[in-house]
């Protein structure tokens, strides 16, 4: 297995905050609002030392013989991407486990990190929106939202459209679920969180491992072995959404309320319609916004209340206590186990949705 690197020398707000809401030209606009961080002032240096993609200078010296460094940015990526990589390849992750990527900032450790990969891989949509554009628009980086079709590239332009696009990778005669109770502002980021898509990524992904250890000066076998690992990804990734497809079929059509908008993705693709999002600003639900979701909740019949391990669950506590619904606590980021992390969410789900159990223990 590949030694993962989880070490965090970067600043991020607390995540008793919350995230900001999905809203990519909102963002944009603070974004263009603010003046250079020490973040950024190190990342003009860094690239003035030539530690940047494409600066000709350590980003692109060969390492030791067969060595492959990889960054990705959240967890979820480290076990997609280790699970291709040949033993003794290094991975290190931008965002730690427990911690949200949406306040992310890069320091200067993280950002020459990048500039000596061989490749890094984001999951674009904005979600990276704190790295350098000269970093996000390198030669070896790999977006997952560009692959899927769903980010056109640019991450500072929100990608448009519901959950599902028509130019969206479908999956294989599987239905797909399209009545959704609310709009989403944009398109969902959490690419990572369908495994459909994912399904869709990897692909892409082995490819740009072969390519970064063809680079390193791997020999034919070594190369030759991404393939076989990659087949056995994809059976695992196949083996995730049968499992959520059979497990949440009775449950098809059930509504809840979940802390953000993390997850339409997933519960669009499997059935579960979301009534409302908790978490509609940066300051936190209002009173008046509170009232409204009490007034939804009882008209729609919702079924529980979704928190996040990331996230202050005091409102979302109330909220379940006040309904009389179970409490469930999504992990949207995990620990660097995508497979763990998905089937642990499908435990929750299931348990929260049983129609027999009211007012259960969280999990």
């Amino acid at each position: 297995m590949a030694n993962v690197d989880f070490e965090n020398r970067f600043s991020l707000l607390s995540g008793t905050q919350g995230p900001r809401r999905h809203d990519m030209r909102r963002r944009t606009r603070l974004s263009a609002l603010r003046t250079p961080t020490g973040a950024a002032a190190a990342a003009i240096l860094l690239a003035m030392l030539g530690l940047l993609p494409g600066c000709g200078s350590k980003a692109d010296a060969p390492g030791t013989p067969g060595e492959v460094r990889v960054v990705v940015s959240i967890p979820p990526l480290v076990g997609l991407v280790e699970a291709l990589l040949p033993p003794g390849a290094r991975v290190r992750v931008l965002v730690a486990p427990g911690q949200s990527p949406h306040a992310y900032e890069p320091t200067p450790s993280d950002i020459a990190a990048v500039g000596r990969a061989d490749l890094v891989v984001l999951v674009g949509m904005g979600i990276e929106a704190g790295l350098p554009a000269s970093v996000r628009d390198g030669t070896r980086v790999l977006s997952m939202g560009v692959v899927l079709g769903i980010d056109p590239g640019d991450a500072d332009e929100p990608a448009q459209g519901h959950a599902h696009r028509d130019d969206e990778p479908h999956d294989h005669n599987h239905d797909h679920n399209h009545d959704h109770i609310h709009d989403h502002v944009g398109a969902d980021p959490h690419l990572w969180l369908d495994p459909v898509l994912v399904e869709s990524f990897v692909p892409e992904l082995a490819a740009a491992v072969r390519a970064a250890m063809e680079r390193g000066g791997n020999d034919t076998a070594a190369l030759e072995g991404v393939a076989e690992r990659a087949d056995v990804l994809l059976e695992s990734i196949r083996a995730v959404d049968s499992a959520y497809r059979e497990r949440l079929a009775a449950h098809r059509g059930a509504v809840v309320i979940t802390q953000h908008a993390a997850w339409s993705r997933l519960t669009d693709r499997y059935g579960i319609k979301v009534a409302s999002e908790i978490q509609v600003a940066e300051t936190g639900p209002s009173a008046g916004h509170l009232a409204e979701l009490v007034q939804t909740a009882s008209g729609l019949g919702v079924r529980a209340v979704l928190t996040e391990p990331q996230l202050d669950r005091a409102v979302a506590e109330r909220l379940a206590a006040q309904l009389g619904v179970p409490l469930g606590t999504l992990d949207p980021l995990g620990s660097g186990n995508w497979t763990a992390m998905m089937l642990g969410n499908l435990d929750v789900l299931t348990e929260v949705l049983d129609p027999e159990r009211t007012e259960q223990p969280d999990r």
